[in-house]
Order: C-alpha cells, then structure tokens, then sequence
C-alpha cells in the first residue's frame, strides 16, 4: 500500500511513530545554539551573505517550553537536521510542482468562519522561518535570501506589519554587512 504525503509532510516530512512507542515520558527540550548550528550543517559551500543568513544570531527566539495544550507539549517532534532532510530526498520545485496548495479540514460554518478576505490575508502573510527551516525552504524552492528578504520587507511595509518589516530590516542589516 502506498501513502500519499501532502506537500508540507514532504517538505518538512517527520518520522511516523507510533502511540506505543510514545509512551515513555517524551518532554521537549530547546536546543541549544550549538544544536541548530549543528542543525543547520556546513555552509561553508554557500555564498556569504547566504552563510550569515543562517547564522542563528539573535534575531530568533528559542522555542519555550510549552505549555499543557501546546502542540509540543501533546506531541513528541524529534526534530531534523538539515542533513537529515536532504538525505530524505525532498520534493523539490520546478517546472510542473511550482504550488502549495491550502485546504480546510472539515467544515466552515456559516457565520462562524472567517471571511475570504481573512483567509487570503491570513494565507499571504509569509512565516518568519527559523534558520534550520530557511535552509529546508531554500534547498527546496531555490531562492536568494537577501532578494526574498528585501520582498518580504516591502510586503510588509505596504500591508502596514511594522513589526515584521522590522524584524526583516534588522535581518538584511546583519546579512548584508561586511
């Protein structure tokens, strides 16, 4: 029997386990610096201002410990390195495969569901993506982090997300020096 992964499981695929072997205490744990510089792998391949783009200075939080409900605290992630995910052999964009596509899990109600327009500004507005993860994304989208981040400044600036065109130029100030 084969299994179809969705696109995101693809990008970001997790091991499948089961229920038992979830049963001994399994309690998150931030990693440290050195844990996502290890995560993040050798960049030494890559150009420079790519290789201070993801160096994960200040610029991002660590993950807190969660809290009874959170995600974390309910489900066991082991994690993945940026070694582990390329060794997974990813889906990759190209041609033909250039779309993620964004579906609701069961039903809107009329009146209790957001509007289009929320959906469309909630479905535009691009993540702030740990450095671990910008790796992941740009292996498998093809990007140039300075020029994507330098769009992503302007978005934010014209939809009025002062805090995120913020947190965007403080990032291109650090990737572009020299």
């Amino acid at each position: 029997m084969t299994r179809s992964l969705s696109p995101f499981r693809m990008l970001f695929p997790l091991p499948f386990l089961s229920q038992g072997a979830l049963s001994a205490a399994m309690v998150f744990q931030p990693s440290s610096r050195e844990g996502v510089r290890r995560a993040i792998g050798d960049t030494r391949s890559l150009p420079p201002s790519s290789q201070r783009a993801l160096t994960p200075a200040g610029d991002f939080a660590p993950i807190p410990i969660p809290k009874r409900g959170d995600w974390l605290a309910e489900h066991f992630e082991p994690g993945q390195t940026f070694g582990q995910f390329v060794g997974m052999s990813p889906a990759r964009a190209d041609r033909s495969h250039n779309k993620i596509y964004l579906q609701p899990l069961g039903y809107f109600k009329k009146g209790q569901s957001p509007s289009l327009e929320k959906l469309e500004l909630f479905a535009a507005r691009p993540l702030f993506l740990c450095p671990v993860c910008l790796r992941k994304l740009q292996f498998s989208i093809g990007f140039h982090i300075v020029n994507r981040y330098r769009q992503l400044f302007h978005f934010y600036k014209m939809v009025g997300f002062g805090e995120e065109a913020g947190w965007i130029s403080r990032r291109l100030a650090r990737i572009i020096a020299r």
